[in-house]
């Protein structure tokens, strides 16, 4: 790219506080996890069928789940306002636009279970176990304030919501302090601590919630910001190197995602930074509208750049401090996009890049866009950052990686790919088919060739009955 492609930024999490489990338990759970898959778009087969379809990293095999429409509870997926808010322990979580229907989804067992309607768009989603669980929460957020409301699944009526619907916000320009939406961009849950731990989007603030008890949700942590939250750098939100790096992330739109590492309790902060108009040559393009009859210029796609990673460690006294990752995320891969994001160590798995993070499109970067819908971009946003070299690289055929001077290669993919985490005995059951996948190609071949053998005797006895009937005349 043209422009220097920006640096990173990452959160930790340590230290005390928060409920703890047993040691052998927690270990336990964390030594039986799996690398996420990528669920490519889900699809229609000639029966109607739907076909949820994965990609194992590090391989070549392509999962497929078929859900068959059971004709009563069913919950179609081939559009009818159907939209997908995320993936969690395995489940999905699904919302209809129409009817404001919300589902969570097994696509490998093709179960279901209903959850209460909400209106409004849902965001962001995340469950504290597996609802087979009967100690399970659901925790999503809704419409366009980023509400929090949480359920408990196959209970619960309604949703209960938590947290400041407004905050207060210094305003630069007039030196005086606005009231704006709190909106919550991120939550994750630590079966450690017990909390689900969030993020609001325009003041960097921390929050712990516990929501053991549905009718009595507390709040057991908190970290506003200011003089407890504290960062080593001054050029926080998106430190750069360089002025062209500053100026290109200035005109980025900025996620944020808060990563648990569920092994070493370390809880990190991702930045992830989005060219919403890139040139062909990765700097940023100016927005061109040209009349109300022509509309804008949406010739430019929208881009990822590069990330800043911070870890969030806690000190006596509730302070935090966001601490920079400059080069290396300790040998972890990370995982974001609508998924509940997270972070695994490399070496346990060694079909994953140690210091990357594998990163997945998002409908609300389609919808910060502001394309038409018949735009071929959107979905495309797809890859693995390499943290220390500062290159990307593609997650996955399917998905090739965007270059910036190859725009023909950018096909529009809608629903966008997005991370799943199959439950540790879905990996056991894959193997167990290939081997019986394999075995039955042994036994068509063994077939084939005794077919072959077949024909070759027969076609010997033709030669000998030929060779006679020659002697004879």
């Amino acid at each position: 790219m043209g422009n220097a492609v920006v640096r990173r930024g990452f959160c930790r999490l340590g230290g005390a506080g928060g409920c703890r489990n047993s040691g052998g338990r927690m270990m336990s759970s964390i030594s039986k996890r799996v690398s996420p898959w990528l669920m490519l778009p889900p699809s229609l087969d000639d029966t109607g069928n739907v076909e949820y379809k994965f990609h194992r990293l590090g391989s070549k095999i392509e999962e497929v789940y078929k859900k068959k429409d059971s004709g009563g509870g069913g919950f179609p997926l081939d559009g009818h306002g159907i939209q997908v808010a995320g993936s969690s322990h395995g489940w999905l979580a699904l919302y209809n636009q129409v009817n404001h229907d919300v589902f969570l989804v097994n696509p490998i067992t093709s179960r279901h279970i209903k959850l209460p309607p909400v209106k409004g768009v849902v965001s962001r989603f995340s469950l504290s176990c597996s609802p087979d669980d009967g100690d399970c929460r659901a925790m999503i957020s809704v419409g366009p304030t980023s509400r929090l409301v949480f359920c408990v699944p196959g209970r619960s009526t309604e949703w209960t919501p938590i947290g400041d619907l407004y905050c207060d916000r210094w305003n630069y320009r007039t030196q005086s302090s606005d009231t704006v939406m709190r909106e919550y961009e991120d939550v994750v849950y630590s079966s450690r601590h017990k909390l689900f731990f969030c993020i609001t989007r325009f003041k960097t603030e921390l929050e712990g919630w516990n929501v053991a008890d549905p009718l009595s949700p507390t709040m057991d942590w908190r970290v506003p910001h200011n003089e407890e939250l504290t960062f080593d750098r001054l050029d926080y939100p998106w430190p750069a190197e360089c002025q062209s790096e500053s100026d290109l992330k200035d005109q980025c739109w900025h996620l944020k995602y808060l990563v648990l590492d569920e092994q070493s309790d370390e809880l990190f902060l991702v930045v992830r930074h989005v060219n919403p108009r890139m040139r062909r040559d990765g700097s940023f393009a100016e927005d061109i509208y040209y009349s109300k009859f022509r509309g804008c210029d949406y010739s430019y796609p929208y881009k990822t750049v590069d990330f800043d990673v911070y870890k969030i460690d806690r000190h006596e006294g509730g302070k935090v401090k966001l601490r920079h990752m400059e080069t290396s995320l300790n040998g972890l891969a990370m995982f974001v996009g609508i998924n509940q994001s997270c972070a695994l160590s490399a070496s346990e798995f060694p079909e994953l890049k140690p210091n990357s993070i594998y990163f997945t499109d998002e409908k609300r970067l389609m919808l910060l866009s502001k394309s038409p819908v018949h735009n071929r971009f959107g979905g495309h946003d797809n890859g693995i950052f390499d943290f220390q070299n500062n290159t990307f690289s593609s997650c996955c055929g399917r998905c090739p990686l965007v270059d910036s001077l190859d725009y023909g290669c950018i096909k529009r993919i809608d629903p966008p790919p997005l991370w799943f985490t199959p439950p540790p005995n879905t990996l056991k059951a894959s193997l167990k088919k290939l081997e019986v996948l394999k075995a039955s190609l042994s036994l068509r071949k063994l077939q084939d060739f005794l077919k072959s053998l077949k024909k070759l005797e027969s076609l010997k006895a033709s030669l000998t009955e030929l060779g006679a009937l020659r002697a004879s005349l």
